[in-house]
């Protein structure tokens, strides 16, 4: 009788020790699903930033073009007079 108590007692060991097993399996790949997102997130955030960078890096070679133009049209205007 007090062996099979043993062994009773045992299994719900073995057992209790699997399902913690488990949740730390599980907590392990909740954490490396955050990671990844977070590692998402931050990349997304990056190429925003350059996008905008470069959007106005783009604004302003346009407007100093179009300021180099209007001066080269002036001079134009000049020697014609």
């Amino acid at each position: 009788m007090e062996h099979e108590h043993e062994m009773n007692r045992l299994k719900e060991q073995e057992n209790g020790d699997i399902k913690a097993r488990g949740l730390a399996l599980k907590s392990v790949a909740l954490d490396e699903t955050s990671k990844i997102e977070s590692s998402e997130d931050n990349e997304i955030e990056t190429l925003n930033i350059l996008t905008g960078k470069f959007s106005k890096f783009l604004r302003n070679e346009r407007e100093r073009q179009e300021s180099i133009n209007k001066e080269v049209c002036q001079e134009n205007l000049f020697k014609f007079y």
